[in-house]
């Protein structure tokens, strides 16, 4: 029975685990400035890597985060993700950094890609429901009943 509760616990946790481990892309802004709380990528020039390097570290070309505020001259980001020019990430924790524009060459939003989480979804579902299937229904045992036991020999 606790089996059960677990897998049924996995199904109804699955799609909150999915929104959080869902396939995201990055897209160009298009027209317009992004409000504030909009995941963004900020991709810098390579004066920016370098005028940045004391904050973010050696070669850093892209950081992701949340946008807290966008004025004519400074973006301030919440960077959750730094990534170097040869493609190494480092987590960051939220802190604020205030990239000026002038060293930005392009800013991307985060987008979910609605095809590949539905690909990942699908192949949850399907791992998930092999599981079940793989489950003994009725509960396991050796499958004998308690009358196909032999009785104890009595007088002894």
């Amino acid at each position: 029975m606790r089996r059960y509760r677990s897998l049924g616990f996995a199904m109804a946790a699955l799609p909150a685990l999915l929104s959080i481990a869902g396939c995201y892309q990055n897209v160009p802004l298009g027209a317009g400035r992004p409000v504030p709380g909009t995941r963004i990528a900020v991709h810098l020039t390579d004066r920016g890597t370098a005028d940045l390097a004391g904050m973010l570290g050696p070669s850093i070309g892209t950081v992701e985060g949340v946008l807290s505020a966008w004025t004519e001259d400074t973006l301030a980001v919440n960077v959750s993700r730094v990534r170097d020019r040869r493609g190494s990430d480092k987590v960051w924790s939220g802190e604020v950094l205030a990239i000026p524009v002038s060293v930005v060459s392009m800013v991307e939003r985060r987008v979910l890609d609605r095809k590949r989480t539905t690909f990942l979804v699908a192949g949850v579902a399907a791992a998930l429901y092999t599981m079940f299937l793989s489950v003994d229904l009725l509960g396991g045992g050796s499958g004998s009943s308690p009358e196909d036991r032999p009785n104890p020999t009595p007088g002894r």
